[in-house]
Formats: structure tokens, C-alpha cells, sequence
């Protein structure tokens, strides 16, 4: 009942009397694939990527020259797997043009407005434009500013000649993912009516989370390990001739520890107030959004423990033509869990306070371009950038 899909039971084999062991290696990438059906109609190429398995078992009886020869009641087994994967992605994306970063909005189409030119107007609050569309150095956010500078600079030219930001952004990459685990089983046979195990287990992943651009402030990137360990130790006695009891006490922990990419950044470095960076809850680049253009950071912060006690116990019993089965299972689980998605805070930015002519209908003069122009001036409201 604890689970709502299928369970799997997994059994670690033992060691024998003689000496067996394997090794494996696994691996395929995009040039040795096939490539999607409906991809291949489209005419698209196969996403880069490789992969990579490879592990090893072996197992034998305990032996020890001169001092413990364990055929025929001790027994090892061990085994170690591993994957190293890196998978393609793309990401195409708008970004700010070499003008816009220092406050020339002329390739804008539509007007910028300086939101502290508010007066009234045939009763209606309108607002003047910034002449030639250019904000001043003096009305610039020196925060939002050096924050721009953790943007990519275009790459690729725009398909819209009267929008050179759109889409001027491409990147490719790989992203890796490793996983590696070890595991150990001993048996001992005390007599032909009580055997015991002990196993053990550890292991880690890490991999980062998919990111837009090759920068301390894109967004995902996270860098994310999870280590695990277990151990379980159990006893089979045959009762009678017609009862065996399996006793096993089990463990296991896991976390997850997720890190943005830019852990560690100095807010102070680009303009935020000392109290500021003292009151976040990690140090990195904040989460930073204009609709329409490419994002700034937005990495959680993620510590995820979790500890698993157990105690089965299982009995058999043959009466007659009938196999009887009974036993119970005790848990004891134990968890910590904390995540914030936005460890530094986050900030977003539209055309409120740079659109016009109206001030009280921001819209009426929409445009993309308005929300840089928002983040990199001066508002009347203020806030942590300012």
C-alpha cells in the first residue's frame, strides 16, 4: 500500500566455493544511433550525445593463507557500476543588443518613457519619452547594469530586421551525468539450519541540470550529487523440517544536495547593500526576468535527507499440499527536507514604468524593449536594485 506503482524485489547474489567474476562495458552516442523517425522527417539531425556503462562482480569463498579458509561457510561478493553520460541540448534565445546595455533603445520601434516625467494631460496621467530614446548614465541603475553583463552577448543575427534582438542568442552543449555505486555481501553458514548475510552499499550521482548559456549567471546549471548508503544484515533458520524464519534489520539514507551554479557569488560585487546579502539564504546571482528576453540565474537551492529503518520478518511453513506464508514489515523513515527556488531572492521587470504615453495604461505603447529600458533605469519604486 505504500507504493502506487509496481514493487521490484532485488536480490545481490553470493559468493561459491570457486572463484567467478565479470566485467562489463556498455556504450552508444549519436554517430553509432539511428535517429528519430519523425525528427528524420523534419529534417532535423540527431541531438548530440554519449553514453557510457561499465562495471564489474566477482565473488568467491573467504580465504585467508595459513589462517581462515572459508570454503563451504564464508562467502564474498562485490560489484561496482558506473555511467558517464553527456547529452545534447540547444537553446536559442533573445538578448539585449550592444546599444540597449547602455541605454540606447533607438532600434526600439516605440517610444521609452521616463517614468518620473508623469504630469497631467486633458486629465489623464501621461508621461514624456526619454528624447531619442536614450536613458541617461545618471538615470541607469548602476545594480541592473552590471547585472546585464552576465548576459551573453548576441551571436547570431536576428530573422527580424525590425527587431535585431529577437532571437539572437543560440547555444549547443552537453550536459553530464555520472553515477557511480559499490556494493559487498558477506554470507557465513553457521550449520545446515542458520545462515547469515551482511551487505553493504554506497554510492553518488552528480550531473548538472540542463543551462541556456556558458555564464555564472545562467539559469540552471545546477550543480546537483546524491549520495547514498545502505546496509542490511539477516538470518535464515530452518525451524523444523517443514518451517524456515527469515529475519533481516535494514538501512538506508539518501540526499539530495542541489547547489545553484553561481553558489558562492559576491551580491556586493555588483551594487546590492551589504544587508542585503547577509539576508539571502544562499549567495548567488538572483533570479532575474524580462518577458521576452533571456533570464538571468534561477538555480534552487535544494538539501533533501532521508533515512529508512527497517525490520521484516517472514515466516514459511508446508502443511500438507499448501505453502503457508506470514510475517510483517516495520518501518521506521525519517526526513529533512528543505528547498528554496530562488536562494538570492528574485526580480521581474515589464514595461510598467517605461511604456506610454499614459501612465495609468502602461500597455498602450507595448513593447518588448520597454522592459529592458525598465530594468536598467531608475522607477519610483523602489527596491533592492535601487
Amino acid at each position: 500500500g505504500r507504493s502506487g506503482g509496481a514493487l521490484a524485489n532485488i536480490v545481490i547474489k553470493s559468493g561459491t566455493n570457486n572463484l567467478h567474476g565479470t566485467l562489463y562495458y556498455f556504450h552508444q552516442n549519436s554517430a553509432l544511433n539511428a535517429n528519430n523517425f519523425f525528427s528524420r522527417g523534419r529534417g532535423q539531425k540527431l541531438t548530440a550525445f554519449a553514453s557510457n556503462n561499465w562495471g564489474g562482480a566477482a565473488g568467491g569463498p573467504v580465504y585467508i593463507p595459513k589462517i581462515y579458509n572459508g570454503r563451504n561457510r564464508t562467502f564474498w561478493f562485490f560489484s561496482y557500476e558506473a555511467s558517464r553520460e553527456g547529452n545534447g541540448a540547444a537553446h536559442t534565445s533573445s538578448v539585449p543588443t550592444a546599444k540597449m546595455r547602455e541605454g540606447d533603445f533607438s532600434e526600439v520601434a516605440n517610444n521609452i518613457f521616463d517614468p518620473f516625467s508623469v504630469r497631467t494631460v486633458n486629465g489623464q496621467p501621461t508621461r514624456d519619452p526619454f528624447p531619442n530614446k536614450l536613458i541617461p548614465v545618471s538615470r541607469q541603475d548602476p545594480v541592473a547594469r552590471n547585472l546585464i553583463r552576465l548576459l551573453p552577448d548576441p551571436n547570431t543575427p536576428s530573422n527580424s530586421a525590425t527587431q535585431p534582438w529577437v532571437q539572437n542568442f543560440t547555444f549547443s552543449y552537453k550536459w553530464p551525468r555520472d553515477f557511480d555505486m559499490y556494493a559487498a555481501k558477506f554470507d557465513h553458514v553457521f550449520n545446515e539450519k542458520y545462515t547469515t548475510f551482511f551487505r553493504f552499499n554506497t554510492g553518488q550521482g552528480f550531473f548538472n541540470f540542463p543551462f541556456q548559456f556558458d555564464g555564472i549567471g545562467t539559469p540552471g546549471r545546477n550543480v546537483v550529487t546524491r549520495p547514498h548508503r545502505g546496509f542490511a544484515w539477516g538470518h535464515n533458520l530452518l525451524m523444523s523440517s517443514r518451517t524456515t524464519l527469515d529475519i533481516r534489520v535494514g538501512y538506508a539514507s539518501g540526499t539530495e544536495r542541489n547547489r545553484p551554479w553561481s553558489e558562492g557569488f559576491d551580491l556586493t560585487s555588483v551594487g546590492f547593500a551589504p544587508g542585503y546579502s547577509q539576508l539571502v539564504q544562499s549567495r548567488a546571482v538572483p533570479t532575474i526576468s524580462m518577458a521576452g528576453f533571456q533570464s538571468l540565474a534561477g538555480s534552487g537551492y535544494v538539501e533533501n535527507v532521508g533515512h529508512t529503518w527497517s525490520l521484516q520478518t517472514n515466516m514459511a511453513q508446508v502443511r500438507g499440499k499448501h505453502l503457508l506464508k506470514f510475517g510483517g514489515d516495520v518501518r521506521l523513515l525519517y526526513g529533512n527536507f528543505f528547498g528554496n527556488g530562488h536562494p538570492s531572492g528574485t526580480f521581474s521587470f515589464n514595461n510598467a514604468w517605461t511604456d506610454g504615453p499614459r501612465a495609468d495604461v502602461p500597455g498602450s505603447g507595448w513593447s518588448n524593449g520597454a522592459r529592458v529600458a525598465r530594468a536598467i533605469s531608475h522607477s519610483p519604486r523602489q527596491s533592492p536594485l535601487l
